[in-house]
C-alpha cells in the first residue's frame, strides 16, 4: 500500500480514537460520574473506564474531583483551570498538567470525590495510568504493523500523536466560550 494511504489511515484512526475518548469523557466522566446526571450501566461504565485508561490514562475519581472543584470555585483563584484567572492559552496548552497537579494534591480527591471510591479494578489496573497509555499505544503500533509491516510502528505513533493533540485540544476548547 502507498505511504499516503498509510498516513491517511493513521490520521483517521487517531481521529476515531479521539472521538471514542471524548464520548467516554463526556458521557461517563462528566455526565455520569461527576454530575450524576445519568446512570451508566455497569458494563458500559467498565468499557468507558477501560477506554479512558488506554487512551488518556485518566483516573475517574480524580477527573470528577477536579471538575467538581472547578464548579465549586469557577473563575476564582481556587479554580484549578480557570481561563479568566490563568489565561486561555495557558489553560489550553497545560490543562492536562493542571489537572494532574490538582488531582494529586491529596485534598481535592478526598473532598470532592468521596462518593467515587477506588475499587479492585482501580487498584489492579486503572490507577496505573502509564501502563494503560503504554498498552494503548502498543495496540496501535501492533495493529498498524500487522497491516503495513515494520514501519507500521511509526504509523501507530502517528495515530497516537493525532489522538493526543486532538483530545487535549478538544477538551480544552470549551474555554473558548468566554
Amino acid at each position: 500500500m502507498g505511504i499516503l494511504v498509510a498516513v491517511v489511515a493513521a490520521v483517521f484512526v487517531g481521529v476515531v480514537v479521539t472521538q471514542v475518548a471524548m464520548f467516554a469523557t463526556t458521557v461517563y466522566l462528566h455526565r455520569g460520574i461527576t454530575h450524576r446526571a445519568l446512570v451508566v450501566h455497569p458494563v458500559l461504565a467498565f468499557v468507558c473506564r477501560g477506554t479512558l485508561w488506554l487512551t488518556t490514562g485518566m483516573r475517574p475519581r480524580e477527573w470528577a474531583a477536579v471538575h467538581r472543584r472547578h464548579h465549586a470555585s469557577t473563575d476564582t483563584p481556587d479554580d484549578p483551570h480557570s481561563p479568566v484567572q490563568l489565561g486561555f492559552w495557558r489553560v489550553q496548552l497545560t490543562n492536562a498538567a493542571m489537572y494532574r497537579r490538582v488531582a494529586r494534591d491529596g485534598e481535592t480527591v478526598r473532598k470532592y470525590a468521596r462518593d467515587v471510591p477506588p475499587d479492585r479494578f482501580d487498584r489492579f489496573m486503572f490507577d496505573h495510568a502509564g501502563l494503560g497509555l503504554g498498552i494503548g499505544v502498543a495496540i496501535l503500533c501492533v495493529a498498524f504493523t500487522l497491516v503495513f509491516g515494520w514501519w507500521g510502528i511509526l504509523l501507530g505513533f502517528l495515530a497516537a500523536t493525532v489522538h493526543a493533540v486532538g483530545y487535549l485540544g478538544l477538551s480544552g476548547a470549551v474555554n473558548f466560550s468566554r
